[in-house]
């Protein structure tokens, strides 16, 4: 879960100075689940029930410039849908007006909290190297920029701490790339399934648990 996630990013660092603040830890981790997410796809599928003849809300968890939808079926037949602008917000608008439940199934960004994860476990350590090379560039634009020394000899050490930092963090870089190649891609839903029934006009709606790991 997350707390393993911040512990691995903070051993990967190895810093002494103080830079890596909680909110610093944090913020780079959500960043790092961002690109996580973008190079291995998550997909859920939802059952929407119609506003209207065609129109139907986002799923409660679709994310802003992240959710694409990848399907969509009203009534046991494949339609077209995209997202459209009203005066109440951003909907789901499909090309046939049947004012029947929507199955929709959309790529979105992975979960991470301390109580629930959507991430394969075996690719903690990718996401806590992007985390990691976030910080480690921080660190180094921290030396390098430092304006409370003043002898030619410190800034030669900052400078040289600067490099070595950047460096690090392309490592933890090229460490985050090498683990996703070796690694075969998984898509977990997270929150259930939805499966259509034989007959064209019933929809069987099967949740299964939501997988939590440890």
């Amino acid at each position: 879960m997350l707390s393993d996630l911040e512990d691995l990013t903070t051993d990967f660092i190895e810093e002494p100075d103080g830079f890596v603040t909680p909110e610093r830890l944090n913020r780079a981790i959500n960043m790092a689940v961002n690109q996580y997410s973008k190079d291995r796809n998550h997909t859920e599928t939802v059952l929407l029930e119609p506003i209207s003849r065609n129109l139907y809300p986002l799923p409660e968890n679709w994310t802003n410039g992240m959710s694409q939808i990848v399907n969509s079926v009203v009534d046991g037949d494949e339609v077209y849908s995209e997202i459209t602008y009203t005066i109440d917000g951003q909907n789901i608008k499909t090309r046939y007006a049947r004012h029947e439940p929507l199955i929709l199934t959309f790529k979105n960004r992975h979960t991470l909290t301390a109580d629930t994860s959507t991430i394969p476990q075996v690719d903690y350590e990718a996401i806590a190297a992007w985390a990691a090379s976030l910080l480690l560039d921080g660190i180094a634009t921290q030396k390098a920029s430092n304006t409370d020394v003043t002898l030619n000899a410190d800034v030669a050490d900052f400078n040289n701490q600067s490099r070595s930092y950047a460096m690090r963090a392309g490592a933890m870089r090229k460490r985050y790339y090498l683990h996703l190649k070796e690694q075969p891609g998984v898509e977990k839903a997270a929150g259930g399934e939805v499966t259509l029934a034989p007959s064209r006009r019933s929809i069987a709606r099967h949740i299964r648990p939501e997988e939590h790991l440890s």
